[in-house]
């Protein structure tokens, strides 16, 4: 499936999990081991309030060998997903079309 603008993103092999939510096409990331597991569907106005000062300056090597130690001494601002859930009964949305997959 293509990585575009509103999908969700994990990169499972990396501890800790990082998910990631694409504001553009990121079709470079289509072979670096991403899986698209959603599509924000309503409440980006939530994505949108997620502190983002920091860009890309988190280093991924630290996070993977320090964790959420490193990133709330390094990165008091930065958000965290606390919990999450799946809604029964609500209708699943396609994410994409079938040449996405």
């Amino acid at each position: 499936m293509k990585i575009d603008e509103g999908h969700a993103t994990i990169r499972s092999f990396l501890e800790p999990n990082q998910v990631f939510i694409n504001f553009v096409d990121n079709g470079n990331l289509d072979g670096m081991g991403f899986s698209p597991f959603g599509r924000v569907v309503s409440g980006m106005e939530t994505v949108d309030a997620i502190y983002a000062g920091y860009g890309e300056r988190p280093n991924q090597g630290r996070i993977q060998s320090e964790g959420n130690s490193y990133l709330k001494k390094e990165f008091p601002k930065l958000s965290f997903i606390t919990s999450a859930k799946i809604l029964a009964g609500v209708p699943s949305v396609p994410v994409g079309t079938e040449e996405d997959l």
